[in-house]
């Protein structure tokens, strides 16, 4: 799962995410996943993205970093009138 802490939601998200057993290897030792959604990820939201990390082994998977996050675009929605 991926959460969106912000008020706007983001289209085009790309990333990289680091696995590792521990933080030097997942940042030193271990190589990373690309991670690309075609949909939005909402504002202040929680979302399911599946993502195959292979070869790899439960042990192998203590550590999940994301970094060099970029998107293509927001969408910052107003609030509803009252």
């Amino acid at each position: 799962m991926i959460g969106n802490p912000y008020s706007v939601g983001f289209r085009g998200l790309t990333a990289q995410l680091l696995y590792g057993k521990d933080f030097e290897a997942a940042y030193v030792k271990t190589p990373k996943v690309e991670i690309s959604l075609t949909d939005e990820l909402p504002a202040a939201a929680w979302i399911a993205i599946p993502i195959v990390i292979t070869p790899s082994k439960p042990e192998d998977l203590r550590e999940l970093y994301i970094q060099e996050s970029t998107f293509r675009s927001m969408n910052a929605r107003r609030p509803p009138s009252k």
